[in-house]
């Protein structure tokens, strides 16, 4: 028996203490409702549990990373589907343009409505975003730069490859494009031929004293102060009036007036015709005709021509009347005629819309002489002359229309003699990446090269590429013709948009949407101001309303796509939170018998060590200690 150690004691309180950490350890299960509160519970089971959490969170994110890309695709769906309402609207428009019941002042209302859809297509294709991304204006296909403005890309909807494993085939690459054109025909039109001015001197200048020129007496090379002649040509060189006389000979010559004099000259039945540029114009008196400049005649307002009063007399440029030019397609430039303009005035506006305006002028050598008069005669004192049109880009592309009231267009009279002919180019495309030849003297009609570069890649360039108009004088036309070989440079990079819609490095999911600006759906060519292009407006429309639908086809197998996406994020979830669950949850039941044995023996073990505590007290029955 000893007092200095109580072993028995001792060993109680080791076992309540177990006991007790036991019972601590219970309570954690039954707080957290976790079985692994700490590595220590299981350290194997820990690491195996936090890899699943980490791939269950990146379950939970990729679903709403594929949810907000479903919300992306469906505004991109939703914009297309306005626009698609519109083209409709277009379509229908131009539809009605193409009856013949339309006058061309309807036909400009028409226009004007479907010019202002295009603009607001344009509008939804700039600025249709989704947090700030630009969805439609093509960027979300391809980013691209040229060496030229003139040379445009135009992106259809997907642009690059893609392998099984996602991966893009090419992302990125430079083309060099090589044009040799051989343009075709550009259009001519006239007017109707008018009284353009009037000789306001004609009775002061016939009876003035005249100089007479005997034709018959006229040797070779002679000359004197007032006219010369040589070569056939009778030259008239100081101010004054002279009468023609021995007219046999003249059959095959010509009288030049020179440039500044002022001579009136009266002649017999002569055939005239004109020298060194100086034209030779017509006034007929009697028997006679008068020869001179045509600064000498004073030109006609609209007021004091004919053709433009109504059947009924009545003056139609009495308010101001607008002339809008529609250049191929849609190009516009407009003009204002005032009954106070003349038909130089007239002409002069003409040129300067289309040289300017329309941009033709920088295509050629002489910006002066695409709207003129022409065919100028005189009879009875008074000038008559015709209105001459001219573009220089050969083709549809630069076809020039006018629009008005139709009083207006019934008083020009305007008629082709010239109609214009697409002319052709050789394309040549060269990778100067890989040094491939994509295309080598390859012919084609139109200013669009579509799909050379790759199958949803269109490159539109300049009509006029590779093409200069020269005037010549002695056609007094412009002549069209090939300047050589146009060269430009394309630089591509795909863009995508691209969902993450797993939990790895590479589970996602690339988008692409083409252009729908209206350049890209050609409604820039739309032009129902006659009926022949209204007609062709109707099948630009169908193809423009047929892309529309293609890329709206195309985002709904996207959103099939990530729908089933979803479905499969939230299963692989599901799976893995409940293999998660099955290590890192506690089992309650287990949990509350492991802690109500815990207490028991807690319980226990307290009255076992106060028991052993009262062992020492034995020793005072050894003392003879009694009480």
């Amino acid at each position: 028996m000893i007092i200095n150690n109580n072993l028995t004691a001792l060993s109680a309180l080791n076992i309540t203490r177990a006991t007790d950490a036991m019972l601590q350890k219970s309570i954690q299960p039954l707080a957290t409702g976790l079985r692994i509160n700490s590595s220590a519970d299981d350290a194997s089971g820990l690491a195996i549990s936090e890899r699943m959490r980490s791939q269950i969170c990146g379950y939970d994110m990729a679903v709403r990373n594929v949810q907000d890309g479903m919300s992306l695709l469906q505004t991109a769906e939703g914009s297309l589907g306005d626009v698609n309402d519109m083209l409709h609207r277009m379509r229908e428009l131009s539809v009605q343009a193409s009856n013949d019941t339309l006058t061309s002042q309807d036909r400009s209302h028409i226009q004007k409505e479907i010019n202002e859809i295009r603009d607001q297509i344009q509008h939804i294709a700039e600025y249709t975003n989704f947090n700030g991304r630009k969805l439609l204006d093509g960027t979300s296909g391809a980013y691209w730069s040229t060496s030229d403005v003139n040379l445009k890309i135009r992106t259809n909807g997907k642009v690059a490859g893609y392998e099984k494993a996602n991966q893009v085939v090419k992302a990125e690459s430079d083309y060099r494009i090589e044009i040799k054109a051989e343009p075709g025909l550009a259009q001519i039109q006239k007017s109707n031929i008018m009284n353009s001015a009037e000789d306001k001197r004609k009775e002061e200048i016939l009876s003035t004293a005249y100089t007479e020129i005997n034709l018959a007496e006229i040797q070779e090379t002679s000359s004197n102060e007032n006219w010369s002649y040589e070569d056939g040509t009778l030259t008239i060189n100081k101010d004054g009036v002279y009468r023609i006389t021995g007219t046999d000979n003249i059959n095959g010559n010509s009288i030049k007036v020179s440039e500044g004099v002022e001579a009136y000259v009266v002649v017999g039945n002569v055939n005239l015709s004109t020298s060194n540029g100086i034209s030779i114009y017509f006034a007929d008196d009697s028997d006679d005709e008068t020869v001179r400049l045509a600064s000498e005649y004073t030109p006609n307002t609209l007021r004091e021509i004919s053709q433009f009063y109504t059947s009924e007399g009545t003056f139609i440029v009495s308010e101001p009347q607008e002339l809008t030019i529609t250049q191929g397609y849609s190009k516009t430039a407009s003009i204002t005629l005032y009954g106070e303009d003349s038909l130089y005035d007239v002409a002069d506006k003409l040129n300067d819309a289309i040289a300017n305006e329309l941009g033709q002028g920088k295509y050629t050598n002489n910006a002066g002489k695409f709207s003129e008069l022409t065919d100028v005669y005189i009879k009875d004192g008074k000038e008559y002359a015709a209105l001459v049109i001219r573009s220089v880009i050969p083709g549809k592309d630069g076809e020039l229309t006018f629009s008005g009231s139709e009083d207006l267009i019934t008083a020009l009279g305007l008629n082709t003699v010239q109609e214009s002919s697409e002319g052709e180019y050789r394309i040549s495309i060269y990778d100067l990446n890989s040094d491939d030849v994509l295309a080598s003297d390859t012919a084609i009609t139109g200013n669009v090269i579509k799909g050379a570069l790759r199958s949803d890649i269109d490159v539109e360039f300049d009509s006029m590429s590779g093409i200069l108009a020269v005037w010549n004088e002695d056609s007094d036309n412009y002549v069209v013709s090939s300047e050589g070989t146009y060269t430009g440079d394309v630089h591509l990079k795909n863009s995508r948009i691209i969902f993450q819609v797993g939990t790895n490095q590479s589970e996602n999911f690339a988008v692409q949407f083409g252009d729908i600006t209206s350049e890209m759906l050609s409604l820039d060519k739309v032009n129902v101001t006659t009926r022949e292009s209204a007609m062709r407006s109707t099948a630009i429309l169908d193809d423009a309303i047929d892309t529309v639908v293609r890329q709206r086809t195309q985002i709904v197998s996207y959103s099939n796509a990530l729908e089933h996406a979803v479905l499969n994020l939230s299963n692989s979830g599901e799976n893995l939170t409940d293999a998660q669950s099955r290590i890192t949850d506690a089992d309650m039941a287990r949990s509350t018998m492991r802690f109500i044995e815990f207490q028991i023996l807690s319980r226990s073990e307290n009255a076992m060590l106060a028991q052993a505590n009262q062992q020492p007290e034995a020793v005072y029955s050894l003392l003879g200690k009694d009480e």
